[in-house]
């Protein structure tokens, strides 16, 4: 990446709203996170991590974090267009902006913490779910099977990644087997 051109770009104008509707969703699930946060602050620190972890996966998502790291972009109409159509980065972070929460609300202690970690768990389905739907879907649809992309290469790491497990299913079925005709 080119350090030259990044210098041009500017803290406000990443932060400033680039996607409309969608980046003030992620403005109220960031400040929503942020006094999760704040009230888990006295509980487990497995809680705190997981949230930390959805804070800075949001925000990550809201500065277009990798558009410009896996997408090697110069700018930031490049690094929005790959982050939010092309990365698995992207989706990835998003998912953990709903699934953190989620794990908290089963696992906290704290009651009062408990149905902010509902809302923010639904919430960052939404988002999730609706970006995706509008955006990395039809990007999708278009390279499906194309020799060559990450969806073909996708799909043959699930399928060799089942095969490994089925593998793995038979192999401690007969070890468990053999270790128990032992006794």
């Amino acid at each position: 990446m080119n350090s030259d051109a990044m210098k041009n770009i500017s803290l406000s104008e990443v932060l400033r709203p680039q996607d409309g509707l969608w980046d003030y969703a992620l403005y109220v699930i960031i400040f929503l996170q942020v006094i999760l946060l704040a009230v888990l602050f006295l509980g487990s620190l497995r809680d705190v991590l997981f949230m930390a972890a959805a804070v800075i996966s949001a925000i990550s998502d809201k500065i277009y974090l990798f558009g410009f790291l896996d997408g090697g972009a110069t700018n930031i109409n490049q690094a929005v267009e790959f982050h939010t159509k092309d990365s698995l980065f992207t989706y990835v972070a998003r998912v953990m902006m709903f699934a953190f929460p989620l794990v908290i609300t089963t696992q906290t202690k704290i009651r009062r913490a408990k149905p902010l970690c509902v809302i923010l768990g639904v919430g960052g389905l939404v988002y999730m779910f609706g970006r995706w739907f509008v955006q990395q879907r039809p990007e999708g649809i278009k390279d499906f099977r194309q020799p060559g992309t990450f969806i073909e290469d996708g799909i043959y790491l699930i399928h060799a990644g089942t095969m490994y497990l089925v593998l793995l299913d038979v192999g401690l079925r007969s070890w468990w087997k053999s270790d128990k005709n032992d006794e």
